[in-house]
């Protein structure tokens, strides 16, 4: 066996040896970071990489799950080449990016960060008005892609979509039903929850997603701030872990209750028609408002909106097509023989309906479409 492995696996047995029946809030063990320094930052990928920052520090770090280093990029806006110095983040596992707040922002600006390259893209500009420098609240919500952020030492916590249209906010309450304040990292559970940190106050609070009511606490383990939080569900499975960064040289990883969290925000999103319908703000390569020559005088997403009366088979395959054609790998063969299907039979037509004596193209358009849709939603298709 190689001396790394030796040594990398010696210094998890004295990370974690004392904790083998930990139970959900306990300590598993404090990580410290290899390239030392302060900061908020924590983001943990679905392949169990650690990533964060330090203050002053243009850089993202990255680490294994015992403090290893497994490198550093500078992270550059990429429309100027400048550097930025970015506080918390969040893993987007659909995306395959960090989600993070602009050090100093005011109000946040968020960037998508490229893990691998460093380069990061504009975003958006968020409504929130934050004290002090740092940015330690931001979490990207998987289930309905969606993101949260909250304010350093906050009452509220604000809800946007991920193209940064505002859905509201949340108050978070306590046990008694008061405000909550104090609100630092902000991370996604499974269902209607929501894990806060609290500014000095040494406790992890759940409270709902729909209308901040307090949920539970428990005690925390790891610093006194817990200003960033992040699911782990791949590097201590199967216990489910989450990491607290303070603003110390080390990250704290705690135990929680089996199912509380995903990585990567949860509930992955598949590339189908109905996150294209909805989500016109992020479509690449079609113009959502562009008219297809085959699409009977209607555009691309006013197809989208189109029933499939009768078993209209051209509308259904429109609809694969449209969604598979924005989505990243789609089989090149399916898309030109639905394009050549669509053209000979356009939306409207009423050609491919289900009847007797139905087109002989019927069951070839419904074929293409099946298999399109298959792509669609498969491990394979991906989000631009």
């Amino acid at each position: 066996m190689k001396p790394r492995i030796i040594a990398e696996q010696l210094l998890l047995v004295a990370l974690f040896a004392t904790n083998a029946s930990a139970v959900p809030g306990d300590l598993i063990g404090n990580v410290p970071t290899p390239v030392p320094g302060f900061g908020v930052s924590v983001g943990v990928d679905c392949d169990g990489v650690v990533y964060y920052t330090n203050q002053g520090d243009p850089n993202l770090h990255k680490m294994n799950s015992i403090g290893v280093s497994l490198g550093s990029v500078p992270i550059v806006d990429s429309a100027s080449g400048a550097p930025l110095l970015i506080d918390e983040m969040s893993w987007d596992e659909t995306r395959q990016i960090l989600w993070g707040q602009v050090h100093d922002s005011n109000p946040v600006v968020v960037y998508h960060i490229n893990a691998t390259t460093g380069v990061a893209t504009f975003a958006w500009t968020s409504a929130t008005i934050s004290i002090g420098i740092f940015r330690d609240g931001i979490a990207y919500d998987g289930t309905d892609d969606t993101v949260w952020i909250s304010g350093d030492i906050s009452t509220t916590i604000e809800h946007y979509t991920s193209a940064g249209v505002l859905l509201g906010s949340i108050t978070p309450k306590n046990a008694a039903g008061t405000d909550l304040g104090n609100i630092s990292g902000v991370m996604v559970g499974v269902g209607d929850v929501l894990y806060l940190g609290q500014d000095g106050l040494v406790r992890i609070v759940q409270v709902k997603k729909s209308n901040g009511d307090f949920i539970a606490d428990f005690a925390s383990p790891g610093g006194a701030r817990d200003e960033g939080l992040e699911c782990d569900a791949i590097n201590f499975a199967p216990t489910l872990a989450l990491w607290s960064r303070d603003t110390d040289p080390f990250m704290s990883v705690i135990e929680l209750e089996p199912g509380a969290c995903e990585c990567g925000g949860g509930g992955v999103l598949t590339c189908t028609q109905g996150f294209w319908k909805n989500h016109p703000e992020e479509w690449v390569s079609l113009d959502p408002d562009a008219v297809p020559a085959w699409g009977g005088g209607n555009t691309y997403l006013e197809i989208l909106g189109i029933a499939p009366k009768n078993g209209d088979a051209s509308i259904i395959l429109a609809h694969a097509y449209i969604a598979a054609a924005l989505n990243i790998g789609a089989p090149a063969a399916d898309l030109a023989q639905a394009l050549a299907l669509l053209t000979a039979h356009p939306v409207g037509s009423g050609d491919l309906r289900a009847k007797k004596n139905a087109h002989p193209d019927r069951a070839l358009a419904l074929a293409v479409a099946g298999s399109l849709q298959a792509f669609n939603e498969s491990a394979e298709c991906g989000l631009p």
